[in-house]
């Protein structure tokens, strides 16, 4: 049965990729083309011949992944994202009936399948020649990476041990050279966090509205934390605001509080059943209500909530069942180390930013800990977060340095 299932899945969206060698032409088109930015940006004196010749090599992470180092099947949402992107392509620019063919066709009254489509038109729309191959829209989120990284280095705010991390961490270079949406997820919150520190709203708000289409949970993190930041990091703490927003948030929640709870146990439950039930146990949903239920408020709901965020912090250390995700609890201790580290570094230089940062680091964790239960959701999902953490703690520092 679960291979009939597998089956009819991938009749429906399955990509299949053309011949090697016209894979290969096509893949190096998209390569020169994305390239072909970064060389305008050199000749017009943006980037430096140094850093030009390290995003010849750093551009080129794409080939590395799907059909080298793994199947794209190890990733395999990329298939729907290409297969999707390339279809939309084809209507925008060849039919006048692209909304009713996304609405006939793709909609299907799915939420995935919108959140597929809105970052759809972002390919579709793009100056990529071609989708046909599993690393098409790889090469355009590495590159929109690397352009968001040569922003920010003409701003002067990656520096030194901060830009070696984000140009070669390697979940950081994995994620973003897929044909996943991880790449302007972890764009799109990079670029909030900077604008809201230099109180550009507007384009805060673009990259608010850009995100609820992509990844909506994601929104609640950006906007928890620029209320942290805002009633934590000024001139003195905003208490008139804070306590206006106290007496309007506390009812509302008080009346919802059941719904939110039932919502939440609900979406748990069926991540739960994705991981341990399904083809893989019948009794999954009776484990679930017996073991790992948030239905009720109550001492039991605390622990779990509890462990799930320490196991949420610890992963993938309890099932280290592949090599994989042996590399990834090293990755993780690296990582841990340096946000440690910062955040001592921040606790000397200004508390309020430290405490702030804190704050939305759990909040931020937190949020996702409750819901996941897969290793490797967990690290796709954990990613961006924790760069838009480590991105938001240094510009904090840097604006309150600027502010003295």
């Amino acid at each position: 049965m679960f291979d009939l299932y597998n089956f009819q899945f991938y009749s429906i969206s399955r990509h299949f990729e053309p011949a090697f060698l016209t894979t290969l032409i096509l893949d190096l088109a998209n390569y020169l083309l994305v390239l072909s930015i970064f060389f305008f940006l050199f000749k017009n004196n943006k980037i430096t011949i140094n850093l030009f010749i390290l995003i010849i090599f750093l551009l080129a992470t794409p080939f590395f992944f799907n059909g080298f180092l793994f199947d794209w099947t190890f990733f395999p949402d990329q298939s729907k994202y290409v297969n999707h992107t390339r279809n939309l392509r084809t209507e925008i620019f060849t039919n006048t009936s692209c909304m009713s063919y996304i609405s006939q066709e793709y909609y299907c009254n799915s939420p995935s399948n919108n959140k597929i489509t809105s970052v759809g038109y972002f390919y579709a729309l793009s100056p990529i020649i071609s989708f046909e191959t599993f690393k098409s829209l790889a090469f355009w989120n590495r590159g929109i990476f690397l352009l968001t990284l040569v922003y920010f280095i003409n701003k002067n705010i990656l520096k030194k041990n901060l830009l070696l991390l984000f140009l070669f961490f390697p979940s950081l270079i994995l994620f973003t050279s897929l044909s996943l949406r991880e790449s302007p997820i972890i764009v799109l919150m990079l670029l909030y966090i900077y604008f809201f520190y230099n109180k550009k709203y507007f384009l805060c708000f673009i990259c608010i509205a850009l995100l609820y289409t992509t990844k909506a949970q994601n929104v609640l993190i950006l906007l928890f934390a620029s209320y942290v930041i805002y009633i934590l990091e000024g001139t003195k703490f905003k208490t008139n605001f804070f306590l206006i927003s106290l007496i309007v948030i506390t009812p509302i929640l008080i009346f919802f509080f059941q719904d939110i709870f039932i919502l939440a146990n609900g979406f748990r439950k069926g991540l739960f059943a994705e991981e341990f039930g399904q083809y893989k146990s019948v009794s999954s949903g009776y484990v679930y209500d017996l073991n790992y239920s948030i239905n009720n408020f109550n001492l039991n709901t605390y622990k779990i909530i509890f462990l799930s965020f320490f196991e949420f912090l610890i992963s993938p250390m309890k099932n280290l069942s592949s090599s994989f995700k042996i590399l990834l609890v090293f990755e993780n201790i690296v990582l841990y180390a340096f946000i440690i580290r910062a955040f001592f570094k921040a606790y000397k230089i200004d508390k309020k930013v430290f405490y702030s940062w804190i704050i939305i680091s759990i909040f931020g964790l937190w949020m996702y800990s409750i819901f996941l239960f897969n290793d490797a959701q967990i690290h796709r999902y954990k990613t961006p977060v924790i760069f838009f953490i480590i991105l938001g703690l240094s510009l904090g520092l840097q604006k309150r340095k600027i502010n003295q």
